[in-house]
């Protein structure tokens, strides 16, 4: 119910796999598509997989008769993007980038791991969960320890995805 979707189903936001069409036909189908954003260094391809996420979830949702379990569901709202946090917001451009993206696009979701929680500067409790949350955009953390899992708790992380080893 937090995130609209008609399935609890999420495709991972995986590096070089996970683009603008996987997530518009994970979308279309009731789940989360993720596009992933990887170290996020490259925004010029980046925003040619959100432009192409958006134009088919536009023909989509144009296309199809609304159907009672799709209503509401199939537009580019449920556009989602997944991070790797030690290298995308290692520095102010990339907080800068994020911030940004995060005011263009307004995502349904934002996903981070490795870590999931990055706070602006050592020192600061800013986080990325926190900038996620003032644009109104959902944050899931993925963990891969119950210490990780705290700790995005007390950030109050919308969601949180175990990864086991």
């Amino acid at each position: 119910k937090t995130f609209r979707c008609r399935l609890p189903i999420v495709s991972a936001p995986m590096a070089g796999v996970s683009g603008g069409l996987l997530a518009a036909e994970v979308s279309s189908a009731g789940a989360l598509g993720f596009i992933a954003a990887g170290h996020f260094d490259d925004v010029n391809k980046l925003e040619e997989e959100i432009a192409l996420f958006e134009s088919i979830m536009k023909s989509a949702t144009s296309s199809s008769a609304t159907s009672e379990s799709n209503e509401g569901l199939l537009d580019d709202s449920n556009l989602c993007i997944g991070f790797i946090g030690h290298s995308s917001l290692s520095s102010p451009e990339g907080w800068a980038k994020y911030d940004r993206l995060l005011q263009t696009h307004k995502p349904k979701a934002v996903q981070f791991f490795a870590p999931s929680i990055v706070k602006r500067q050592s020192n600061s409790s800013f986080s990325n969960v926190e900038l996620a949350h003032q644009h109104g955009v959902k944050f899931i953390a993925q963990v891969g320890s119950v210490l990780e899992a705290k700790e995005a708790i007390h950030h109050n992380v919308d969601a949180i995805f175990c990864q086991g080893s």
